[in-house]
């Protein structure tokens, strides 16, 4: 991966510009996700993220996100925050947080000082401005459904569907939080084609 002059790696240029940010977000058991898609603006995540927010949510946000690899290419720690404007904030408080967020140290280096999110948020709103309302802690889901995958798998262009399906005859994924390998064959594969043809 290419380097930035302070040594760390310049992933806008690794990912470049030339495609496309698709977001899918599960609403629920007995829903449809909901899937948004935006050309890649800077090929940098929370550039993107940010962008992504703006155009197809139409919602003003803030994203920082970072990963800390070792020199072998492993991952030390990896964070990151969405700070969203709710319906009644006003462009002086969203001007105040562009401001303060443009002063903020690098997500890497919050990572190494092993800040609580309450300690994070009070350094960029001040305490005075924050109530807590809920915390949820970070879990891991539980394995998902080779349907589900199947729905992820139909969010793609049908030009990259049968790319995998002439290459490869098929696909696998493999689940990050298991590490279970979930195939498609090539029938599984033009099923799903066929089915987003149809559509």
């Amino acid at each position: 991966m290419p380097l930035n002059e302070d040594g760390s790696e310049n992933v806008g240029a690794a990912v470049g510009v030339d495609g496309y940010l698709t977001v899918t977000k599960d609403m629920g058991e007995d829903m449809e996700p909901f899937t948004g898609k935006v050309q890649l603006a800077t090929g940098e995540i929370g550039d993107d993220l940010t962008y992504y927010m703006a155009k197809s949510e139409q919602i003003p946000s803030a994203v920082a996100v970072s990963v800390e690899v070792d020199s072998d290419g492993n991952v030390i720690s990896a964070g990151g925050f969405i700070v969203s404007a709710l319906p009644d904030a006003t462009d002086a408080d969203l001007d105040t947080l562009e401001e303060k967020l443009q002063h903020y140290p690098s997500i890497a280096s919050i990572l190494e000082t092993n800040h609580v999110p309450m300690e994070l948020l009070d350094q960029l709103f001040g305490a005075k401005d924050l109530e807590q309302v809920d915390a949820t802690p970070v879990t891991s889901y539980p394995e998902t459904s080779k349907a589900r995958y199947a729905q992820m798998l139909e969010t793609l262009p049908v030009a990259d569907l049968q790319e995998m399906l002439d290459q490869d005859h098929g696909v696998k994924i493999t689940d990050r939080f298991t590490g279970k390998e979930i195939d498609f064959n090539a029938e599984e594969l033009q099923a799903l084609i066929s089915e987003a043809e149809d559509k």
